[in-house]
């Protein structure tokens, strides 16, 4: 059986830290699971832990939608699509955050023509205002 370790400040423990699966006697993902997100995560060799911990999110937030779904049985709800969605909000707001620390852009304007690079400032000072 894979091991569950917490090891605050390698990579595995930050992602667990950032999706909560630090109860190591109940673990959601064994250590060769969060390597394997870190894995597929990972950006010029080199393991991104946040978009890691985005694709756990998405794992989980899949499982609870599969697992809990909404029910409602006397005094008892259970929403899993309210917590997947939750989840997946969890998840778009670690990529943003890992591309605003990359330095990813967004999207780029070329002025080729005299009209284009009038049209960028304006546009640009439209923006800014």
């Amino acid at each position: 059986m894979a091991q569950a370790t917490n090891v605050i400040g390698s990579d595995i423990g930050n992602v667990r830290l950032l999706i909560t699966d630090t109860d190591l006697d109940n673990a959601i993902f064994n250590d060769d699971e969060v390597g394997a997100f870190l894995t597929m995560s990972a950006i010029d060799g080199t393991n991104d832990v946040r978009l890691a911990s985005a694709l756990a999110l998405e794992v989980i937030a899949r499982s609870e939608v599969l697992i809990q779904k909404k029910i409602k049985l006397l005094d008892l709800t259970t929403d899993g699509p309210a917590v997947a969605k939750e989840l997946r909000a969890s998840a778009k707001l670690l990529r943003e955050q890992s591309a605003e620390d990359s330095g990813e852009i967004d999207w780029i304007e070329f002025g080729l023509t005299k009209f284009n690079k009038n049209e960028i400032i304006y546009k640009d000072a439209l923006r800014n205002e």
